[in-house]
């Protein structure tokens, strides 16, 4: 006991102190690390791995020169034949080992390509590493797959995700692997779990952000093919939401309008998000209310309120048909608010209106007939629009309804 930890302090002082030109101990040091690394008690192992992190993280280049030329080859070896061995689940796994050698070998991937590194190694060495980064790589991706089937826990589960977005942050993985990923992320996300999805959403978009880094803005606009793609990965996101409890769904919600601005123009998404947010089985539509109202905002600031007010117009008999008129009369007033851009009281008032989710009173009528009849005022001399408006609203003016008192405080 008394070795291992004595083992885990010289190797923390040599990466924070230096050698001083000490060769002799960092021999000594490494001969220590490599028995250890043999040793058949747990214990010893775990203390020597966390010595020779220490020791990688080390921007000390004698050390460095000396981890990457005695040291790497054994922690390769070893991470590769223990990572191996725990890919098939089996009685007397120690979590913690499985963890530290998961951070281990991710923090080698994520730095396989720093020049310094390679400039020490020979090129049988450097096509080694890059081929060991290879099979890890494949092999977290294939172990991550395993949660739904309770192949690892829940905590190796979220080393390895966590692990792997680094690496797409960095850019390591290539072009297939890429693909990989994407199609194990899109698989987690459709799992009822939201310990499972919640952090495949966090690898899902850091994918599709790195996808995006890679491609030039005018290839992103313009491609047909990525624009699909994008939207096809969009829809994934509200079928997540769709099937999320309350909270995971107000976490996706939070997101998704940022996500859509940095992807899209609103003119590519305003016909997805309205259609998600007058679905009939959509469970979480006060959250998609604030997502539609992001939407709304980003067209005005793109000045494309015709193309709005046009949406608006053209979603007005989905809503007034629909039953109990309560419901009818809130959407609307959703839309309303969302296309009053240029009214601020509106915009301010917009928190207050989600809260009125099935509220049916006098003040909640009197901020339909408000917002409708702004609305209405907005279209100007587009008499066309005004006329479709004011039919609409007449073919379910019955008395004593929102319907019929907006028609009496329009005319």
């Amino acid at each position: 006991m008394l070795t291992n930890l004595l083992r885990i302090g010289i190797c923390k002082s040599i990466a924070v102190l230096g050698l001083s030109n000490d060769h002799d101990i960092l021999e000594r040091t490494r001969k220590s690390l490599e028995t250890g690394m043999k040793a058949a008690n747990l214990t010893t192992r775990l203390g020597c791995l966390h010595g020779i992190l220490y020791l990688v993280q080390c921007d000390n280049p004698e050390v460095i020169t000396e981890v990457n030329t005695h040291i790497m080859p054994f922690v390769l070896d070893y991470l590769q034949t223990y990572l191996q061995h725990y890919a098939t689940p089996h009685v007397g796994v120690c979590e913690g080992h499985v963890n530290l050698m998961w951070s281990m070998a991710f923090y080698i991937m994520e730095n396989t390509n720093d020049g310094e590194v390679l400039e020490q190694l020979d090129e049988a060495a450097t096509a080694r590493k890059k081929d060991w980064c290879t099979n890890m790589l494949n092999l977290a991706i294939s172990e991550a797959s395993k949660i739904s089937t309770n192949g690892i826990s829940h905590g190796i589960y979220l080393v390895i995700l966590t692990g792997l977005e680094r690496l797409v942050i960095e850019q390591i993985p290539d072009e297939a692997t890429y693909n990989k990923l994407m199609k194990m992320t899109t698989d987690l996300l459709t799992e009822p779990n939201p310990v499972i999805f919640v952090p495949a959403v966090q690898l899902f978009l850091a994918c599709m952000y790195s996808k995006k880094m890679n491609a030039t803005e005018a290839s992103l606009g313009q491609d047909p093919e990525q624009l699909m793609q994008a939207m096809e990965q969009m829809s994934i996101l509200f079928d997540c939401v769709r099937r999320s409890g309350v909270a995971e769904a107000k976490l996706l919600c939070d997101i998704l309008p940022r996500v859509l601005v940095d992807f899209f123009s609103a003119s590519d998404v305003m016909n997805r998000v309205i259609n998600e947010f007058i679905s009939p089985g959509q469970p979480h539509q006060v959250l998609l209310a604030g997502v539609l109202f992001a939407v709304f905002q980003q067209a005005a600031g793109q000045d494309q309120m015709v193309m709005m007010q046009q949406w608006v117009l053209s979603s007005l008999p989905n809503f007034t048909k629909r039953s109990p008129v309560s419901h009818s009369m809130w959407c609307l007033t959703v839309f309303f608010f969302s296309a009053a851009a240029d009214n601020c009281h509106l915009q301010a008032l917009f928190p207050y209106l989600q809260q009125r989710f099935g509220c049916y009173t006098h003040e909640d009528k009197r901020l339909f007939c408000l917002a409708a009849r702004h609305f209405y005022h907005s279209l100007g001399e587009d008499k066309t629009s005004k006329d479709h408006f004011l039919q609409t609203i007449k073919n379910v003016a019955q008395p004593r309804t929102p319907y019929f008192d907006l028609l009496k405080s329009i005319e």
